[in-house]
């Protein structure tokens, strides 16, 4: 019986020599030209012996012949993590990458293999107010070598394009950085920003802008993600899904949008700051990524832009909070986003403290009935970005999606009746909680008010004295409101609709105070704090259908 079985052993093929056997006949192929049947032994090959590295030099091989790149970089990195300084797959890596056209999808192995120069960001965070099947964290990466564009004129180096508008100015640019995002169900990551730029010989000047390319790369493919992943929308590119990005060096002052690129003019003006950058990115992002509202006749026809750089710059301050892990704007989370671009943390600061909630004063002010919603002027854009504010202050990038979901037209009024649509859903599913940031700046009183730079705070504060007024939209009931008040034995004053004040003393076991009946529509909340309270925080307002029990 043994004698049998070493008999049995010593005719079973070695794995590596079957795989030896099953490459030597693929190579026959493939000087016959017989590229499916040389790949199907090859591909039995390496499932035979996966360290078998001539298999893996073959398949590449092949797959490059028969035009398919992806595959070909995939088993060049295969090749090079087996063997480090293989000659062919040192030549096939650089060949590949260079050759027209860069690569659309590139995995971790090939990164570390590649001649071109790559940054890896290894998170772009959201926050539990995701879409719920989008991935808490993608990685990003951007190459940071100079590389010449894969599309220019009869192959060479330098790509020209006609600005819009009066015309049509030529600019040129013979500079790329490509931008990659995580595809977390492929593992791989998928080509998504492209940034065009002139090197300092085609400008005639002593300005690199490759740096703020692949900064504006960098911040773009952020964007993409929080509109994907806060908001739901479909990517917003050319026939590959692709945005690109174009420094041009004439045209007017600012940005503009055209079709799926962002283009960027006077690109080497001194006088645009880190500041100026970060709004046009992405104020022209919201015109590119967002759901066009409006149709207004100063100053643009849509509201997405201004919409935009209020929603990006936020959800960027945001994921900073979440990073540094002390919030936003503390001054760890500024100094987190100055790492992605200097003097970015501050301009986020500057620009959301100056600009970001204003609007929302306007919308509170002129009231959430006003004419303006049928508005055409600036005042009534500024009326409807307000309106957008408010939303998110009150119900987080979750509740702006859901309005952005029902919204089925371009109007502002269409906005508001989705609004109200959500709200009444919401309502029926269960308890109806808004955030304590959706103030009416103007008719609130408060001594520590929350910071400016912050568009949808946490929390606030009530200190001796405060006053905090709130518009609430409510369907038609009888409703029981319930203060997020942590501290028990606050005492606070609470008044619906003009009526009297009633005195709420925060226990554990408060009762909720009763509100109603109500006829559908639009309410005024004041909450005022005693002369002797001691400050208190508020985190939310809770309304739930039905009569205390």
């Amino acid at each position: 019986m043994a004698a049998v079985a070493g008999s049995a052993a010593q005719g079973q093929e070695a794995p590596a020599e079957a795989a030896a056997r099953l490459t030597r006949s693929a190579a026959e192929l493939v000087q016959q030209k017989k590229y499916d049947e040389a790949l199907n032994l090859l591909r039995q090959a390496q499932e035979t012996a996966p360290t078998y590295a001539p298999a893996q030099e073959w398949l590449a091989h092949v797959y490059e012949v028969t035009g398919d790149k992806a595959q070909a970089l995939n088993h060049v990195a295969a090749l090079l993590a087996l063997q480090p300084r293989s000659e062919y797959g040192l030549a096939a890596a650089k060949r590949l990458f260079l050759r027209p056209p860069f690569p659309r999808r590139l995995n971790r192995g090939l990164l570390a293999v590649s001649p071109v120069a790559f940054t890896v960001d290894q998170g772009c965070a959201l926050t539990d107010e995701r879409v719920p099947a989008f991935p808490a964290r993608l990685a990003l990466c951007y190459t940071t070598s100079a590389k010449y564009p894969e599309d220019g004129a009869d192959g060479g180096p330098i790509v020209e394009r006609r600005l819009p508008g009066p015309g049509n100015q030529p600019a040129q640019f013979n500079r790329v950085v490509y931008g990659y995002r995580e595809d977390p169900e492929a593992g791989d990551f998928r080509l998504a920003v492209i940034a065009y730029y002139p090197s300092e010989l085609l400008s005639g000047t002593e300005i690199d802008l490759g740096p703020t390319a692949q900064r504006l790369v960098h911040l773009m493919l952020r964007f993409r993600t929080y509109a994907e992943g806060y908001l739901g929308l479909p990517p917003q590119g050319d026939a590959e899904g692709l945005n690109r990005l174009w420094l041009c060096t004439n045209g007017p002052n600012g940005a503009e949008r055209s079709e799926s690129d962002i283009l960027f003019y006077q690109a080497l003006s001194p006088d645009r700051s880190a500041l100026e950058w970060l709004r046009q990115l992405a104020h022209e992002s919201g015109h590119l990524l967002l759901p066009t509202v409006g149709g207004f006749a100063a100053t643009e026809m849509w509201g997405s832009g201004e919409v935009g750089e209020r929603l990006f710059v936020h959800w960027l301050a945001q994921e900073a909070g979440g990073w540094s892990g002390a919030g936003w704007p503390s001054d760890a989370a500024v100094a987190r986003l100055d790492g992605l671009w200097p003097g970015c943390g501050a301009a986020a600061e500057d620009y959301l403290a100056a600009s970001g909630r204003a609007p929302l004063g306007v919308w509170a002010g002129d009231g959430p009935e006003s004419e303006l919603i049928m508005g055409t002027d600036e005042r009534a854009m500024r009326y409807y970005v307000g309106f957008a504010l408010y939303i998110l202050a009150a119900h987080g990038s979750s509740g702006l999606r859901d309005v952005v979901k029902t919204c089925t037209g371009t109007t502002v009024a269409d906005f508001v009746y989705a609004y109200r649509q959500t709200v009444t859903a919401r309502a029926k599913a269960g308890p109806l909680t808004l955030g304590s940031g959706c103030l009416n700046p103007a008719e609130s009183k408060l001594t520590r008010p929350p910071s400016a730079a912050n568009l949808a705070p946490q929390s606030i504060t009530l200190a001796a004295g405060d006053t905090v007024a709130y518009p609430v939209f409510l369907p038609k009931g009888t409703w029981r409101l319930t203060l997020g008040i942590p501290d028990a034995g606050a005492k606070i004053l609470v008044s619906f609709d003009g009526s009297a004040d009633a005195q709420v003393e925060i226990t554990p076991k408060c009762e909720p105070v009763l509100i109603g009946p109500l006829t559908e529509g639009w309410h005024k909340l004041r909450l005022r704090t005693p002369a002797d309270q001691p400050p208190v925080r508020l985190e939310g307002l809770t309304f739930s259908e039905g009569p205390a029990a």
